[in-house]
């Protein structure tokens, strides 16, 4: 349907303006060729250009005697006003001919052949999902396909107007009508598959391939002469922006299970090469390895995961650890020769061993070394099973034995002296059993085992330590008082009632009230809540949040200790103290099973002696036998290692689990409570959508100031480079590299801030505002325009922020500015909802965008709560938990009591990204 012209451009005569930066003049655009209102939007806005021929309902008389050239950008057709500005038209209808000779009914067999849907409402559909271009004929509307007029006649529309009310088909005995064809001098060519990927506009922002105009540049750092002077240079340009621009590159690892053979590198390339910030891609089939180099800001890992996701590739971050790099300090003498480098030393080849191992294995990368030596002497003995000739190698596993054992045997001895006999005295007794029976064999593969598991239980440990820390990281550890901003105290020194400044991107100290100042602070940390949060005097602020933008004054109401951020990490520590009922029943258990293990054997290795008066070593052979074969040594040395094994491979896969108690609880799992921010979503604003001012179709009237998307970006860019807010990075990323390599071209003068309601500029001329509600309250823009005003209060009601965009005090369009879904989400919960999971969304996020979340991914909304601070969250689970224990002691029957020893409660799983969730 939407096919680029090959024709040549108009001849009609141009007036070149004098001035290589005049605006609005009637040069013609160095992207498309045509003297269109390119140079007056100050971007290429990829315009359909055709001829229009004065009919019989035309008002005046256009250029050329009769004939005008006119631009379709984006559902807005203008001509050239005698002014030398641009004013409104509509394709005129030739009404020198019969009503009923005005359109042509096409048959089922032509639809088909022009590759269209035949029933009405699908083409009407298929039409407007690609963005076909849909002009004004006369009193209706009629899209473009290969130039001609196609009218849709479907029960959508009543009423086809009068210029065409009588023509065939329009008595609903077909779908599509041709109105005949247009003088086109060339076609948009739109973003399609190919040029999606180098204009960097989606095609959902208007369609059109936007281009920057070869003009001169204020900004001379763009291009050594200032100016971007030619095709080749723009094109260089906003690829080079495509790719992150100047920021600097990230390199990420990726592990993507779904490689099996050379045939998933092209499907892989793909996907990532047309992205936004990918600057190279490397695939490593072999060790099923992707190596991704990209600008951070533009697109960041989790987000180059989440694309290879959905098309199952199954695809994680990679774990890397580096070895910190030594670097020797040199002395230069005055002569310029090294005074304190050490001469030569050959190294022996034990050092250079003991160099190539700790280069290879970093500290803590392998076990202790007597559980390395314990598990060699493991592997030789077992040589005496393959041959006679062998066989004295079982010998070899009491060497094993020696070296481990110790370090078992003394914490087996501190536990006995404080009269608790614990897992190192079984793990002692089976070793000391299994010699004394000579079976060496077996007591030194309790010693490496038990050696190897608690080495995995460290690291696992580690892990845990390292969330912890990211917890504690959320502590500030100084503040600025008021009296003297220019010093860092600590924050321990703020008292209650004092005064703090707190600057632009710095972390608020302690929980206090503004008193002077306005800003945006980001609280995801404590509430997950996406979208920065206004604060003005009396505003209440939380230690811990960011300060995103001006300067604040805060009076302390609580001290270091008493902040919510204090309180977050006590909530973590008590929720990592709790132990499961699982963990208390074992402990229980081990601690009356094992003394009575021991006391029986202890029985039966003397009692028969006192008092059967035996003889020869039978019963203490029997006493060790149950020593050996009563301790649990399987169930106490594997469930360590699967439990770690689990708790790993999770970790590789992005997943921290708080420990093995509830990887347990996981296969008994009916209900998941899900955070949305970081989670269910991106975590981060993402431009979503783009609405121009309602088109204006009356003839001679004056059109919309932005014709299209690219131009009200273009303003809206211009003026967000010089701001800090989240919203102003998620339209500088989401506007498309062609875009912002335009707005590097503006000239802006006068910018300034409007408190409370955005900012203003004068932009190449004009005057453009970028703000939110309170500018367009104030502006009228709501009653001005009310389908855009309409269409705003759906965003708002779903959650989204709007940016409202005028230029020259009139309404241009509205920006959509929100949290955007994971594409892996809604497969993730149909999935839980499959495996009779119910999943329920806990958030601190507002109304509107927690149920438009839920409804992506089919959450029921009564299992939607939003709003939710981390205690209410907490309490909220507690609840439920305590709900499942009463359904699960409901039935007290003599059954119901014998079926709870067997079948645990269900359990409960909570989900979250944040360290507000943990």
């Amino acid at each position: 349907p939407r096919v680029a012209s090959t024709r040549a451009m108009s001849s009609l005569p141009h007036r070149v303006a004098h001035g290589g930066d005049a605006v609005g003049g009637f040069e013609e655009c160095s992207a498309c060729g045509t003297a269109s209102p390119c140079t007056d939007q100050g971007i290429c806005v990829d315009p359909t250009a055709l001829r229009l021929r004065s009919g019989a309902s035309s008002q005046g008389q256009g250029q050329g005697g009769g004939v005008r050239e006119a631009f379709l950008i984006e559902g807005q057709l203008v001509v050239r006003a005698p002014d030398g500005g641009w004013q409104t038209a509509v394709v005129p209808v030739d009404t020198s001919r019969p009503v009923r000779e005005r359109g042509v009914a096409l048959s089922d067999a032509q639809v088909t052949a022009l590759g269209l849907p035949t029933e009405a409402d699908e083409a009407r559909i298929f039409f407007l999902r690609n963005q076909v271009d849909a002009v004004r004929h006369g009193d209706h509307f009629d899209f473009i396909v290969n130039g001609r007029l196609i009218h849709v006649v479907d029960d959508a529309v009543a009423d086809c107007g009068g210029d065409c009310g009588g023509a065939p088909g329009h008595n609903r005995g077909a779908s599509l009508v041709d109105h005949g064809g247009l003088d086109l001098i060339r076609q948009r060519v739109g973003t399609g598959p190919q040029t999606a990927s180098t204009s960097g506009q989606k095609t959902e922002f208007g369609g059109g391939r936007y281009m920057p105009l070869a003009r001169n540049t204020p900004d001379k750092s763009t291009h050594s002469e200032g100016q971007l002077d030619h095709k080749r240079a723009l094109a260089d340009a906003v690829l080079l922006e495509h790719a992150g621009g100047a920021e600097p590159s990230t390199h990420t690892r990726l592990k993507v299970n779904g490689i099996c053979c050379p045939s998933e590198v092209p499907l892989i390339h793909s996907i990532l090469d047309k992205k936004p910030g990918i600057r190279s891609v490397k695939v490593i089939v072999p060790t099923k390895t992707v190596l991704v180099e990209h600008a951070s800001n533009t697109i960041s890992a989790s987000q180059i995961v989440d694309a290879l996701n959905a098309a199952r590739l199954h695809a994680s971050l990679a774990r890397q650890k580096f070895a910190p790099t030594a670097h020797t300090a040199v002395d230069i003498g005055e002569d310029g020769v090294p005074t304190s480098v050490a001469p030569y030393e050959k190294k022996s080849a034990w050092s250079r061993v003991v160099t190539a191992t700790k280069n290879t294995f970093p500290p803590g990368s392998l076990p202790p070394l007597t559980t390395q030596i314990a598990c060699v002497c493991l592997a030789i003995s077992l040589l005496s099973a393959l041959h006679k000739s062998l066989r004295d190698t079982k010998y070899v596993a009491i060497v094993g034995i020696i070296v481990g054992l110790p370090s078992i045997a003394a914490k087996a001895f501190g536990s006995l002296r404080n009269y608790v006999v614990d897992i190192n005295t079984l793990m002692t007794l089976s070793v000391l059993g299994a010699c004394g029976l000579g079976y060496y064999g077996e007591g030194a593969a309790v010693v490496a085992l038990f050696g190897v598991s608690e080495w995995l239980e460290e690291r696992a440990m580690g892990e845990a330590s390292v969330a912890m820390g990211a917890v504690l990281a959320l502590r500030p550890q100084s503040a600025r008082r008021l009296s003297s901003p220019e010093t860092e105290v600590p924050v321990e020194d703020i008292t209650v009632g004092e005064t703090v400044l707190v600057r632009p991107g710095d972390q608020i100290p302690v929980d206090g009230v503004v008193t002077v100042g306005t800003s945006a602070v980001n609280e995801a940390a404590l509430t997950g809540e996406s979208v920065p949060v206004s604060k003005t005097p009396g505003a209440l602020v939380f230690g811990g949040t960011t300060n995103q933008a001006g300067a604040l004054e805060i009076r302390v109401t609580a001290i270091s200790n008493d902040s919510a951020v204090s309180r977050l990490v006590r909530l973590v520590e008590e929720a990592q103290a709790a132990r499961s009922n699982s963990e208390r029943a074992v402990e229980t258990f081990a601690k009356h099973y094992t003394p009575v293990v021991v006391l029986v054997a202890f029985l039966i290795a003397t009692t028969p002696y006192i008092f059967a008066n035996a003889e020869g070593p039978r019963y203490v052979y029997l006493a060790c036998v149950l020593l050996v074969v009563a301790c649990p040594c399987a169930l106490v040395l594997s469930t360590p290692v699967v439990s770690v094994c689990g708790l790993t491979k999770a970790a590789r896969r992005g997943m921290l689990i708080k420990g093995s108690a509830h990887i347990e609880n996981l296969g008994k799992c009916a209900v998941v409570c899900v955070d949305k921010t970081g989670t269910l979503t991106e975590g981060r604003f993402a431009l979503t959508e783009v609405l121009l001012a309602s088109p204006v179709f009356i003839e001679g009237g004056v059109p919309r100031p932005a014709l299209s998307a690219g131009a009200l970006l273009r303003w809206a860019c211009a003026l967000e480079t010089r701001a800090s807010h989240p919203v102003a990075q998620a339209v500088l990323a989401g506007s498309g590299a062609a875009v912002r390599v335009a707005a590097k071209q503006c000239a802006v003068s006068d910018f300034s801030i409007l408190p409370g309601e955005g900012a203003v500029a004068t932009v190449d001329g004009r005057q453009i505002e970028v703000g939110g509600p309170a500018l367009a309250k104030r502006r009228g823009w709501r009653a001005g325009d009310k389908a855009l005003a309409k269409a705003v209060d759906s965003w708002e009601k779903g959650g989204a922020t709007a940016v409202w965009v005028g230029v020259d005090g009139a309404v241009a369009g509205a920006l959509r500015c929100e949290d955007s879904l994971r594409l892996t989400s809604p497969a993730a919960t149909a999935r839980l909802r499959g495996m009779g999971v119910e999943v329920v969304m806990l958030t601190g996020d507002n109304e509107g965008s927690a149920l438009r979340v839920a409804a992506l991914c089919g959450i029921a909304q009564r299992d939607t709560h939003y709003g939710m601070t981390p205690e209410q969250k907490m309490r909220f689970v507690a609840s439920e938990v305590e709900s499942l224990d009463k359904a699960w002691r409901a039935d007290t029957s003599r059954f119901g009591k014998l079926r709870r020893r067997f079948v645990p409660r269900r359990a409960l799983a909570m989900v979250g990204d944040g360290i507000n969730n943990a």
